[in-house]
């Protein structure tokens, strides 16, 4: 992101902001204000030549002071240039097919009834390990049944126990503690938001801070309502890091954000893509692979395309070639014998005979010659050259940089990362990295409060356990299955520690003062989390809460919304 803005990375052959700006002009949405904290000339010009005037009134706000999210709040209500009520709050890296009709009337009508309901935010119903969810995504929330109030909200969950407040008890007669939930960042939002952002400095984070304080606030807080999408309902997710990029790329080629399909052309004017449905040669019993190619491509007759796969204009695979379930953008250049599996390659990339390219992301203008090999969860930013016969270490991120910038899919809130020092000559290369003939040097992320993955002693009950503790660099990358595997085990022992305690059974509901190991005068209630639904520690379910793993929506994405398009 040092060179090109987040928002105009390709996913999908197509600029991130494209589909953004796609889903609000289906929702009807007329004005449009992007708000950009650096690469506003670059933003305008895709917009000023995309097209989107015909469609949208868009408008760049810049502003070089904002450090946070928070900040951009601040300063666009102190601008005065949001007049509608409500308005849609959308991160400009999301994904959605979502119909916001019903979920607009929904919060006009709680507005209707009480002017403290200020926001909505939609969340889709995944599993724990969705390819579209964060690993670092311990998002918890509690909302009332009856009336879909968000009354308890956490997404640093690091143990199997959760304390909820007991005047939350009290007041709402049931709710259930979801943990199943994937966080849309498509929010419908009253003006007051704004205001109290202004009102309340210490709101950096649009989630940690903000509605997690308005939440926490019983007293005086704002009111906060929460809308569970359901398969049926649509799609959508954000492009947080490489691993949720690509898991968006492959719903997006195998159709399940449908009608968002490649052949849609967002990509550009000129962009002509056309379905296919390839059957491999050698392998006579394999399903036919789904490719999508845009004008003036080049196929050898040797070469092998495996699952979904899109090619961008003027690309050429040579003899022997094998694609399987990734994107080549515009004019990419593969040699003959070249691997490409589960990898995103942007425009430009050259990938010469023999090289082997696994679960990684090229960017523009990326050489690897011949005979080197980017192994799983590499990124190569623009630039970059792979030296003859190199063999990358896993998870290597290189840069030519040599300014510190941020890593390119962190939130705005987030850390940064910085480039090893160097003047940007040949001899400040990592050649023992890249190789002699190489260009690059390693890009090394910096420490911050978000890579605080799990507590201390969340830390050493992982080191104990088959857990143990995630790496940041590795669980936002591209097939890393150690760190979905540590994810899931820790699940799993938190589940084992919860069948401990069933001979100390306790039970909520009815008159709660009453309740064997309720205390009224107490602050807190620990709650134990079982399968996607919370209970009370002792295994009691919540009084209106659903049994033990139901309501865990994990199913395929917007599998019935594809359905009636799959050929």
């Amino acid at each position: 992101s040092h060179d090109l803005p987040k928002v105009l990375f390709p996913l999908g052959n197509a600029p991130m902001l494209a589909y953004t700006l796609e889903f609000l002009a289906s929702n009807d949405v007329r004005e449009v204000f992007v708000f950009c904290i650096s690469h506003a000339e670059a933003i305008r010009e895709y917009i000023a030549s995309s097209g989107w005037a015909d469609r949208l009134t868009v408008e760049c706000v810049f502003s070089s002071v904002c450090t946070s999210a928070g900040d951009v709040m601040r300063e666009l209500d102190q601008m005065g240039v949001i007049q509608s009520d409500p308005f849609v709050l959308i991160s400009g890296d999301v994904v959605s097919n979502i119909d916001l009709t019903p979920f607009i009337a929904a919060h006009k009508a709680r507005r209707e009834a009480r002017a403290e309901n200020i926001m909505t935010m939609l969340f889709r119903e995944v599993g724990r390990s969705a390819r579209t969810r964060p690993l670092r995504d311990d998002l918890v929330l509690g909302i009332d049944d009856a009336t879909k109030q968000i009354v308890y909200y956490s997404d640093a969950c690091s143990s199997a126990a959760l304390s909820v407040p007991s005047l939350v008890l009290r007041e709402h007669e049931a709710l259930t503690l979801h943990s199943d939930l994937l966080d849309c960042h498509v929010d419908v939002c009253s003006p007051e938001v704004l205001w109290r952002f202004s009102e309340n400095f210490d709101y950096q984070d649009l989630r940690r801070g903000f509605v997690a304080s308005e939440v926490a606030n019983l007293d005086l807080g704002q009111y906060i309502f929460a809308e569970i999408v359901s398969g049926k309902q649509g799609y959508a997710a954000r492009a947080h890091d490489p691993r949720s990029y690509h898991g968006i790329i492959h719903d997006l080629v195998h159709r399940w954000v449908y009608p968002i399909v490649p052949e849609l052309n967002l990509g550009s004017s000129t962009t002509q893509y056309r379905r296919s449905m390839v059957q491999d040669p050698h392998e006579a019993q394999t399903e036919r692979a789904l490719v999508y190619r845009d004008r003036g491509v080049t196929i050898s007759r040797t070469a092998r395309l495996n699952r979904g796969v899109l090619l961008g204009a003027g690309s050429v695979l040579g003899e022997h070639c094998h694609i399987e379930e990734s994107t080549a953008g515009e004019n990419c250049r593969l040699g003959d014998h070249v691997r490409v599996v589960e990898s995103h390659l942007w425009d430009d990339v050259v990938v010469e005979e023999g090289a082997t390219v696994q679960g990684s992301i090229l960017c523009h203008g990326v050489v690897v010659h011949a005979g080197a090999t980017v192994p799983r969860g590499c990124v190569l930013a623009s630039g970059v050259v792979i030296g003859h016969g190199v063999q990358l270490p896993e998870f290597t991120r290189l840069t030519i940089a040599d300014l510190e910038e941020e890593d390119p899919f962190a939130d705005p809130d987030g850390g940064g990362g910085t480039a090893e020092p160097g003047g940007g000559g040949s001899e400040a290369w990592d050649a023992d990295i890249v190789g002699p003939d190489g260009k690059g040097r390693r890009w090394i992320p910096t420490e911050d409060e978000d890579d605080e993955i799990d507590s201390d002693e969340d830390e050493e009950e992982g080191q104990e356990g088959g857990g143990g503790k995630l790496d940041p660099l590795r669980c936002g990358s591209m097939r890393c299955v150690e760190e979905e595997a540590r994810t899931r085990q820790r699940h799993v022992e938190w589940t084992v520690a919860l069948s401990d305690d069933e001979d100390d059974e306790s039970t909520i509901g009815g008159d709660m003062e009453e309740a064997e190991g309720f205390d009224a005068g107490g602050l807190d209630m620990s709650f134990s989390l079982l399968g996607d639904v919370a209970q009370p520690a002792g295994g009691a379910a919540l009084k209106g809460a659903p049994a033990p793993g139901a309501g865990s929506g994990g199913g395929t994405p917007a599998a019935a919304a594809a359905a009636g398009e799959q050929e």
